[in-house]
């Protein structure tokens, strides 16, 4: 697989919406995205402290955010056919802002399971809505923007999981900190997005396009592969703050080490641009799931804080291009952007259910340091993967 899988269009003559609106916005709604998700990361250490869950138990509680994304997955090519990516990205938007609020107020185990069942249909919603945004603004105007939004999103984790540590340390508690995440970030993307016109999709191809589309081995290949670069990314997300107190770092420490991950993805996905546009698709998968495999090593090898900081920051780096190239490489398969946005998506919500839950059971029996042979395994999977995709063969669209 290379350049090819990805085909240039050549831009419709005339538009009634425009290109600069409808990137501004994408820009805001992946940044608002990544926020969020930075904020979560962070808190949920002071979660589970004030609420005296254990690493299994939390673990199987996290099943709640991607079981219900999934569920919106499976029929998201009917809701981008019915809705389309605004009015999708804009009812996503709410229902994580209803996440927060409902965490804002958590003070039991029911109270949190009902906030990570908000923040799931919120966070799958806004995830297929704005790639399969992205995907159309590609397909329209021929520019290659998905590493980009993605990179944007890597910084909007960043800058969220700083600022929550930041705030955290002060004195103020993860109540307010959720709170205040609705209002400055999911309250005023909502109000920008409403005048913008998004660019129109092919939305005739529903239900139809997926069975064709699974049935594509290049696809199956790419969603493969995205699951397991999104399983080593989900144990980062929701276990790097955990893993660095348990080293005892404090967690303004943790929070600023998590943001360097995320950091590391956002430089990661802006250099993986260039190897995507230089090599292909397919030697920028094999850089990251080899790179997977390095990132683990001074984890597995070493158990302090500095060797975390090293594995993490490779660890971002690596899985960073993972999502947005797979997802570029597919648009071309079928004409519902939205039904390949959601098949990609789905790879990734799977590794977010299954990666964290069996990351915190091998840590319950052993120890957070010893289930790090989970990312070690999904590195090389991804590898044998990656090894099986056509260097030189054209994805044609199913249609």
């Amino acid at each position: 697989m290379d350049q090819q899988l990805t085909r240039d269009v050549v831009p419709p003559v005339a538009r009634d919406w425009n290109p600069k609106s409808l990137s501004a916005i994408l820009v805001a709604q992946f940044i608002a995205f990544g926020v969020v998700l930075g904020v979560q990361g962070v808190i949920w250490v002071e979660v589970m402290a004030d609420l005296a869950l254990r690493e299994g138990v939390f673990g199987t509680l996290q099943l709640a955010l991607p079981l219900v994304g999934l569920l919106v997955l499976m029929f998201n090519g009917q809701l981008y056919a019915g809705l389309g990516s605004k009015w999708q990205s804009v009812l996503a938007l709410a229902l994580l802002g209803a996440g927060m609020l409902v965490l804002a107020v958590t003070t039991n185990l029911w109270l949190f399971a009902l906030a990570l069942v908000f923040s799931g249909l919120g966070f799958a919603m806004l995830d297929a809505a704005t790639n399969a945004a992205g995907m159309d603004l590609e397909q329209a105007t021929g520019r290659h923007v998905m590493n980009l939004m993605h990179g944007l999103q890597s910084a909007g984790v960043m800058v969220g999981a700083v600022a929550t540590g930041a705030v955290l340390a002060t004195g103020l508690s993860y109540h307010a900190v959720a709170a205040l995440s609705v209002l400055v970030f999911c309250v005023p993307v909502v109000l920008a997005t409403l005048p913008v016109r998004f660019a129109p999709g092919l939305q005739e191809e529903e239900a139809a396009g997926d069975g064709a589309l699974l049935r594509n081995p290049i696809f199956r290949k790419l969603a493969g592969i995205t699951f397991l670069g999104s399983a080593a990314e989900a144990v980062a997300v929701v276990w790097t703050v955990i893993y660095l107190v348990n080293l005892e770092a404090s967690i303004a420490v943790s929070g600023v080490i998590y943001a360097i991950f995320n950091g590391a993805m956002l430089v990661g996905r802006f250099l993986n641009a260039a190897v995507v546009s230089r090599f292909g698709s397919r030697v920028s998968l094999l850089i990251s799931s080899v790179g997977i495999l390095v990132a683990v090593a001074p984890l597995l090898a070493f158990d302090n804080v500095p060797a975390a900081v090293v594995a993490f920051t490779l660890l971002g780096l690596a899985v960073a291009g993972v999502q947005p190239t797979a997802l570029s490489a597919s648009a071309p398969l079928a004409a519902n952007t939205g039904s390949v946005a959601a098949g990609i998506m789905m790879s990734a919500y799977g590794a977010l259910l299954i990666a964290p839950l069996a990351y915190g059971w091998i840590a319950d029996f052993s120890s957070l340091r010893a289930a790090m042979i989970v990312l070690a395994l999904c590195g090389l999977a991804a590898v044998w993967l990656c090894l099986g995709l056509p260097r030189n063969t054209a994805a044609e669209p199913t249609r």
